[in-house]
């Protein structure tokens, strides 16, 4: 939803419509949006302020480092910087669908480890 990036389309009488349209209606970091799973902004704020076991108390985001795989709270201005510093690419929002086009980007969010079981471990 008004990230930059199409998510859904869909022909509403003959028009193709998009998560991408009227966003300067939209703000990205909303009720419907925060806490949601979802980036909806373009450096995650709408995400980084909920709980989480890692960042208790630190805005930022739940991140195993790629090169030392220490599981830490991302600050948020290293969050889509165009730098991967996660696992996963889990820092940055448009990794995959720049990597693999726009339908097959969810193959990339599917393999990532979810923060709470990296926790556990």
């Amino acid at each position: 939803l008004c990230d930059g990036y199409i998510d859904y389309k869909e022909k509403i009488n003959g028009v193709m419509n998009t998560d991408e349209m009227n966003c300067e209606r939209w703000q990205c970091d909303n009720q419907y949006t925060r806490c949601d799973g979802i980036w909806n902004c373009p450096n995650g704020t709408d995400e980084a302020r909920c709980f989480h076991r890692v960042c208790r108390g630190i805005i930022g985001h739940p991140c195993l480092l790629r090169n030392t795989t220490e599981f830490i709270c991302l600050p948020l201005q290293y969050s889509n910087d165009g730098i991967v510093h996660c696992y996963g690419a889990t820092d940055e929002l448009s990794f995959c669908q720049k990597q693999f086009g726009e339908e097959t980007s969810f193959l990339c969010l599917a393999n990532n480890i979810d923060d709470h079981e990296l926790a556990n471990q």
